[in-house]
């Protein structure tokens, strides 16, 4: 089954633990205890630059957990060395939650409870907000507003923009480790063992 399916070259990749980052080629590492970086959340594509989450292994990788961000320029044909427009220091403590962007800013949890939002164009924060629990699941950015939930069964309200302010927090049944979804004026909201659709 397997050979029967079309083979399909890469335009370009980019690589984690690669020389545009480290200024030399880090070959990655199997295994428990490994101290490469993987990109484990998805990517986001906005204004013509592509983010991009490395982290180690969360289950066997390196302690402390260790992540940054980056910016790539996702355009074909360009020179080798240019793809890497920025790179964060390392986010405090790690993260795995996926990285959301809108309006020139980008938003993302860590695993010590810190809630980022930096400059999508240099990468430089902007805020930071102690949510007192590990964001796993990615905020959601609608309405102006940024919703997260922690596993500490807290779930947030954010006003979204280059000023912190947190507009609500509700306490929830249990933890909630996936990110809330919107749809037709409802926002879902699933956690561990339970569900919840709210409408305006």
């Amino acid at each position: 089954f397997g050979a029967d399916l079309p083979k399909i070259a890469a335009d370009w990749t980019f690589d984690g633990n690669g020389k545009e980052i480290w200024g030399e080629d880090q070959p990655f590492q199997k295994g428990r205890g490994s101290a490469s970086y993987c990109c484990l959340p998805p990517p986001v594509f906005a204004d013509n630059k592509l983010y991009l989450l490395f982290c180690f292994d969360d289950a066997i990788g390196a302690r402390p957990h260790k992540a940054f961000l980056t910016a790539i320029n996702p355009v074909n044909g360009l020179a080798a060395g240019k793809r890497l427009l920025w790179k964060t220091p390392d986010i405090t403590n790690g993260t795995l939650s996926p990285q959301a962007a809108a309006d020139g800013l980008i938003y993302l949890g860590d695993k010590n409870g810190g809630f980022h939002c930096l400059d999508a164009q240099t990468g430089q924060s902007v805020w930071k907000l102690d949510l007192k629990g590990e964001h796993w699941g990615g905020a959601l950015i609608a309405d102006g507003r940024i919703y997260a939930g922690t596993n500490r069964r807290m779930f947030y309200v954010l006003q979204a923009g280059r000023e912190p302010k947190i507009l609500s927090e509700i306490e929830m049944p249990d933890a909630v480790f996936a990110g809330a979804s919107a749809a037709n004026g409802t926002l879902f909201v699933a956690g561990n063992g339970f569900l919840y659709a709210v409408e305006k």
